[in-house]
């Protein structure tokens, strides 16, 4: 249930909208061409994300971010995460869009807007048994805010190469410069990031398996099954999909098993996308979100942009797309 957020303490406020403040102008100062974005068309990020197979990975990420006792209390207190799914997932898909394929102003004034309602999303955890039960917590703790990232950056990629091909060796060392901007768009500081993508992994690892912050209790399993009880979220993005992603101790804490048999039904599935990725026109393999994003560059550019993007830029502009860079209606 939402509840009236307790009284922030100027001090704490003020500290953290200054932290947010120096990661604006970090993203700033390293963007070469606003008109692209954060990364450009060229970029890891790009190649990555306008697969629709990067979002399989989507619940994954969400058990993960809530295995932290912290983040769920924030969740089950403030979201509408179980009384609006599919609007929380068009949500949160569309920030992603906007942050990855949008300019860079639409990219910060996504970040703006996370940042805004983070800073009233506070409490105490209320959650008997849990490490965090009587702390307070706020969503724009620094550590919280690095944890949300991280998951979101490893479970994306996992399912990127999972269901479509695995990063190459040119690829993998650009990546980083994309995990470092997308970290710090989304708050986590410049400073506390690590200090290359190997020793990124080796954090996350070293949380995901070690950190005794993380706890799976009766809200993180109420969120699981939320998850993979919506036609929405049944099939691709099942308990066996999201376990495959799943660091091993998380996947236990969840008690999602993968043993031989999902793992052949995984393997089915990795076919079936395959399949349908070579069978899909160019035009139709894609999110709209990369095709409008390649638009706006090409007429940057002084191009016209190829006729699928330019169709979409005009049915998007009439009707909601999903996948979009446009934002959804409100409701």
């Amino acid at each position: 249930m939402r509840q009236p957020p307790p009284p922030a303490p100027a001090d704490e406020l003020a500290a953290d909208h200054a932290a947010h403040a120096r990661c604006v102008a970090w993203v700033r100062e390293r963007t070469a061409d606003p008109v692209l974005g954060l990364f450009g068309p060229e970029s890891v990020a790009w190649t990555m994300v306008r697969e629709p197979a990067y979002l399989f990975g989507g619940a994954a990420a969400v058990l993960l971010q809530m295995a932290h006792p912290a983040v769920v209390a924030g969740v089950s207190e403030y979201s509408t995460f179980e009384t609006d799914l599919v609007g929380r997932i068009q949500r949160t898909s569309q920030a992603l869009y906007s942050l990855v394929f949008g300019s860079l102003d639409q990219a910060l004034g996504t970040s703006r807007r996370m940042h805004a309602i983070h800073s009233r999303v506070r409490g105490v955890v209320d959650e008997p048994g849990s490490p965090w039960h009587g702390r307070p917590y706020r969503a724009n703790d620094p550590a919280l805010l690095e944890w949300v990232s991280m998951t979101a950056s490893f479970c994306g990629r996992a399912s990127f190469e999972t269901f479509v091909r695995p990063l190459g060796g040119e690829e993998i060392a650009r990546d980083w410069g994309d995990l470092q901007r997308g970290a710090v768009v989304t708050g986590v500081s410049p400073e506390s990031m690590a200090p290359s993508r190997a020793a990124f992994y080796a954090r996350f690892f070293d949380l995901a398996e070690n950190s005794p912050d993380l706890w799976v209790g009766p809200r993180a399993r109420a969120v699981a099954r939320v998850l993979f009880a919506t036609p929405l979220t049944r099939g691709i993005f099942d308990p066996i999909t999201t376990a495959a992603l799943l660091p091993p101790r998380l996947r236990a804490l969840y008690e999602l098993p993968f043993g031989p048999s999902q793992q052949r039904a995984l393997d089915r599935r990795r076919l079936a996308v395959e399949a349908l990725r070579r069978a899909a026109p160019p035009a139709l393999r894609y999110v709209p979100a990369w095709h409008q994003a390649r638009l706006r560059v090409a007429l940057h550019r002084g191009e016209r942009g190829s006729r699928w993007a330019r169709l979409i830029e005009l049915v998007g502009a009439r009707w909601p797309l999903p996948a979009s860079l446009r934002a959804p209606q409100p409701r």
